[in-house]
């Protein structure tokens, strides 16, 4: 699992914060450094 960080926009912050961004070959998880929301996105290989 590879683990970045990144700045993007929070929808619970409403605003730009950096996120930490773990992938795996499944998904992408991005968790907000601020407020610790999570947002899961799933790979698709279609």
């Amino acid at each position: 699992m590879e683990e970045i960080q990144e700045v993007r926009f929070c929808e619970n912050c409403s605003r730009e914060t950096v996120h930490m961004v773990r992938e795996d070959p499944l998904e992408i998880e991005y968790i907000c450094q601020e407020c610790n929301d999570h947002q899961e996105m799933f790979k698709s290989f279609f």
